[in-house]
């Protein structure tokens, strides 16, 4: 199935890229002309890898829930033929009455548009209206990958349906074959630029929202985010370290934590990330992102907490938020404060 990707922009979405060799080859062509802009400037061309990497939506995102039963297995059902399959993996969300119906499912189909969530039960009656569905497919099955998964794993990749699939599959070589098909992507492009602008360095942009390895969502923005799959895919085992990454710097970025479900231990695990979780890279070479969106967005306590902590650049995404916002400068000052209490 294709599958869409958000560009955060007015609701719109675009096709989610595959990093197969004709993505590849024109990406090569782009950075080293961006490399060369910047070189003819007198400046050191410096290039980030960033949101066109992370492979993080099903085919169907957010569907809503049209009917779920109170029975033991829970029945569930959308407006639409699904399209799922019997073994399939969906994550529902945002179910309010028959709370026990949230989660990361196993279903079994029973005509095209119910299904049911196996080894589930009811807890309450289900309030009409709430709830999503996520599933279908993940980008994986384009066929350049499909080829690449024949000649190295000798078989076809494991359907992944949702993003809190679990990457343990076959021993985890389905996901360790899908994040080196993105490492090898990356490289590709990088050492195309070092052989016309040896002095380029180049940074990765990390959003620990979209790989958080628990899929997340609340009662406010029952939208799931993150999930196993994602983590395991999009971080690389070469870009858990900087020596072996090829990266000069790490900037991670967890926009949504603090601008859309205000919850800042998920904030302070983004700040960490780079020295926590089987990642380690030395502040001096890590940047961290902060929201400035969004009223009420908690943009000063991220700022402190990174600042407190030395991280060595923080940015804000982004300046024309701060102007429409009206919020005052200067920047609090980290050292007036503790980093944590309590």
């Amino acid at each position: 199935m294709p599958v869409d990707t958000a560009t955060d922009f007015m609701g719109i979405l675009s096709s989610q890229c595959a990093p197969v060799a004709n993505v590849t080859n024109f990406q090569k062509l782009a950075y080293a002309q961006l490399a060369g802009l910047q070189s003819a400037a007198g400046l050191v061309p410096w290039l980030q890898f960033g949101e066109f990497l992370w492979w993080y939506f099903s085919s169907k995102q957010n569907v809503p829930v049209g009917f779920a039963s109170y029975t033991s297995p829970i029945s569930v059902g959308i407006a639409d033929p699904h399209g799922f399959t019997t073994g399939d993996r969906v994550i529902v969300s945002g179910v309010q009455g028959m709370t026990s119906a949230n989660g990361t499912w196993t279903i079994t189909v029973t005509d095209s548009t119910h299904f049911t969530l196996d080894g589930s039960s009811a807890n309450d009656a289900w309030v009409i209206g709430s709830g999503t569905v996520s599933g279908g497919s993940m980008a994986y099955y384009d066929a350049a990958t499909t080829a690449a998964a024949q000649s190295t794993l000798g078989r076809a990749v494991f359907p992944f349906t949702c993003q809190d699939d679990d990457p343990a599959v076959n021993g985890g070589a389905d996901a360790a074959f899908l994040a080196n098909q993105l490492k090898a992507h990356v490289d590709a492009i990088r050492q195309a630029v070092l052989a016309a602008y040896p002095n380029a360095k180049f940074e990765l942009l990390y959003p620990d929202d979209v790989n958080h390895g628990t899929c997340y969502k609340n009662a406010q923005n029952p939208y799931p985010q993150g999930g196993r799959l994602n983590a395991a895919v999009n971080l690389p085992a070469g870009w858990k370290q900087q020596a072996t990454s090829g990266f000069d710097r790490l900037k991670v970025e967890a926009l949504s934590w603090g601008a859309t479900y205000r919850n800042l231990d998920l904030a302070i695990n983004a700040i960490t990330f780079s020295s926590s979780r089987t990642v380690a890279w030395p502040l001096a070479s890590v940047a961290y992102m902060v929201p400035w969106f969004n009223g009420g967005c908690p943009w000063k306590t991220e700022y402190q907490l990174a600042a407190t902590l030395g991280t060595a650049l923080i940015n804000f995404w982004a300046y024309d938020h701060l102007a429409l916002m009206s919020w005052p400068l200067p920047f609090p000052d980290p050292a007036r404060r503790s980093l944590f209490a309590g």
